[in-house]
C-alpha cells in the first residue's frame, strides 16, 4: 500500500493540507488538516485523545451522535458484563452481519462486526472493481472523508475507537493497541485473516474475525477510482486518538503481518468493520 498509494500521503500521521476539486460534491470535502474531533461531536461515542502514531497507522472517522436500538446493541447483564447479540440488522438495507464478541484485558467486551460493512450510501462508497459482487462478498470501500465515514456505520453501531482496537489487540497479541511500537503485534495477520484468499498466506482465523483481503481503491482528481491489492492486502477505517485512520494488514512481509496504524487521505476508499454502542 505504501508503494501503490504514496501520492495520496498515505504514511504520514498527520493529514497533509489539500483540498477536493471543484468537481466534487460539496458533502464530500477533505477533514482539514489534523482535525481534532471535538468533544461536542461525539457525545454519545467514545472520547479520544489527540496524540500521534506509529509508522502504520490509523485514519479516523468520527461517527454521529446515534441512539441505540435496544433490539440490537449490546445488552449490559447485571454483573455489568456486555452480552453480544449473535447478530445485527442494518434497516437501511436489511443486511444482517454476525457478532463476534472481543475482550480486553480488563475483562470488557466489545461486539464486532464479523464481516466488512457493505451498505453503499449515496455518495462516497465504491464496489471493487465497481463490481457489484465485491461489495456482497468482500464489503463496500468507503472514501475518508467526514463526511462519509461519520454516517457509514448503522445506528446503533460506530467505527472502532481506542478500547474497541484494545480488544482486537488483546484478543490477537495478548496486549493493549499501541500505535507508537516499532511492529507491534508480529502475528496479528496470523490471528485475524480468513483461513482461505491472501493469496496462499491465509490465517487461521482464530477468533472469527475473518479478515478478508479486501483491498482498496483511490480517486483521481476527475472522481475516477483505481483498485489495488484485492486478494493481497486490506485497510479498515476506525478512530484512534481522535484522529481518523486505517489498521491494516498485507501480504508483503516488510508491512503485512503487524497490527499499524496509518494515515489516510480523503481520496482513499477502505473498508470498515462496525462495533455496537
Amino acid at each position: 500500500m505504501k508503494k501503490t498509494l504514496s501520492i495520496f500521503a498515505v504514511l504520514a500521521l498527520s493529514f497533509t493540507g489539500c483540498t477536493l476539486y471543484d468537481t466534487f460534491d460539496e458533502d464530500l470535502l477533505p477533514i482539514t488538516q489534523a482535525e481534532e474531533i471535538s468533544s461536542s461531536s461525539v457525545a454519545d461515542k467514545e472520547s479520544s485523545s489527540s496524540e500521534k502514531h506509529g509508522k502504520d497507522t490509523l485514519v479516523v472517522i468520527m461517527p454521529s451522535a446515534d441512539s441505540k436500538p435496544e433490539s440490537s446493541s449490546s445488552v449490559e447483564s447485571s454483573s455489568s458484563v456486555v452480552v453480544c447479540p449473535k447478530t445485527f440488522t442494518d434497516s437501511r438495507d436489511d443486511a444482517v452481519y454476525d457478532i463476534i464478541t472481543l475482550t480486553n484485558k480488563d475483562g470488557a467486551n466489545t461486539c464486532w462486526f464479523g464481516s466488512n460493512l457493505s451498505y453503499q450510501p449515496a455518495k462516497g462508497s465504491v464496489c471493487y472493481d465497481n463490481k457489484e459482487f465485491n461489495c456482497e462478498k468482500l464489503g463496500a470501500l468507503y472514501l475518508g472523508t467526514k463526511a462519509v465515514l461519520s454516517s457509514a456505520c448503522p445506528e446503533g453501531t460506530h467505527l472502532p475507537t481506542d478500547t474497541d482496537l484494545d480488544a482486537l489487540a488483546f484478543m490477537a497479541c495478548g496486549g493493549s493497541f499501541d500505535a507508537n511500537a516499532e511492529n507491534f503485534c508480529s502475528n496479528f495477520g496470523t490471528m485475524v485473516k480468513s483461513k482461505t484468499g491472501w493469496d496462499g498466506m491465509a490465517g487461521s482465523d482464530r477468533f472469527g474475525f475473518n479478515a478478508l483481503a479486501s483491498g482498496s481503491a483511490a480517486r483521481d482528481d476527475e472522481g475516477e477510482y483505481e483498485f489495488f491489492g484485492i486478494d493481497e492486502k486490506a485497510n479498515w477505517w476506525a478512530i484512534k486518538d481522535g484522529i481518523y485512520g486505517t489498521y491494516w494488514l498485507s501480504n508483503n512481509s516488510d508491512q503485512g503481518n503487524y497490527m499499524t496504524m496509518e494515515d489516510d487521505t480523503e481520496y482513499s476508499a477502505f473498508s470498515i468493520r462496525c462495533v455496537l454502542d
